[in-house]
Order: structure tokens, then sequence, then C-alpha cells
């Protein structure tokens, strides 16, 4: 997954401009879509994100970097 795709799919969440320097909690998504968010992120992956790390405190560069290490 390329981090233009995680973008994209961002997108579909929220109003904001998303960047990869932004947090979840930047974009104002509510609880029901940062869930929505990280099972198409799951989806995409093909692999489970352990809760500890579903975050909304991190920017989308790091959620970028952690999918890349859990894809299989």
């Amino acid at each position: 997954m390329k981090i233009e795709s995680l973008i994209e799919i961002l997108e579909n969440y929220t109003q904001h401009n998303v960047s990869p320097n932004k947090t979840i909690d930047d974009l104002e998504l509510d609880s029901l879509d940062v869930v929505e968010f990280y099972n198409h992120l799951e989806e995409i992956i093909g692999k489970e994100i352990p809760d500890n790390l579903i975050r909304t405190d991190i920017t989308i560069n790091e959620i970028f970097e952690m999918s890349k290490k859990n894809e299989n």
C-alpha cells in the first residue's frame, strides 16, 4: 500500500485536508469512523491490528509505517 492510498481512504471519512503529518484527532473523526477506518485498513493489509495500536493520536505517516510492518 502507498501512503497516497491511505490518505485517499481517510478522505472518505473527513472534510479536513488529509496529510501525512496529521493525526486522526486532527481530522476530527467520530468514534464510529475511526473503527470503520481501522477495519478497512485491516482488510487491506490482510491482518488484524492489535487493539493497543488503534489510536487517534498518531500521525497518518505513523499509521502507514505500522501498516507496512503488519502487511502479509
